[in-house]
């Protein structure tokens, strides 16, 4: 079991030094399949998750979220467009 001491070791930076890190793109692809009744709620969420990660330079501001229509029965498109 490792103690604390050598789990900080195993850190290749520390946080202090973690903005001399480049953002990195993040590029989220979710299948949308009859999720009308949560897509609206989800895709606010992700918005605001992605904003805080830009923010605090984790990824860069072109990183996106693409959504698939996975052969919906309902309508996704209206509700994303």
């Amino acid at each position: 079991m490792m103690n604390q001491h050598s789990i900080q070791e195993e850190i290749p930076f520390s946080p202090k030094d973690k903005k001399k890190i480049s953002p990195c793109y993040l590029y989220l692809v979710l299948p949308v399949y009859n999720e009308e009744e949560i897509l609206e709620e989800s895709i606010g969420i992700l918005q605001d998750y992605y904003a805080v990660l830009m923010q605090e330079g984790e990824i860069r501001e072109d990183s996106r979220v693409l959504l698939v229509d996975d052969e919906s029965e309902d309508r996704p498109w209206e509700i994303i467009s």
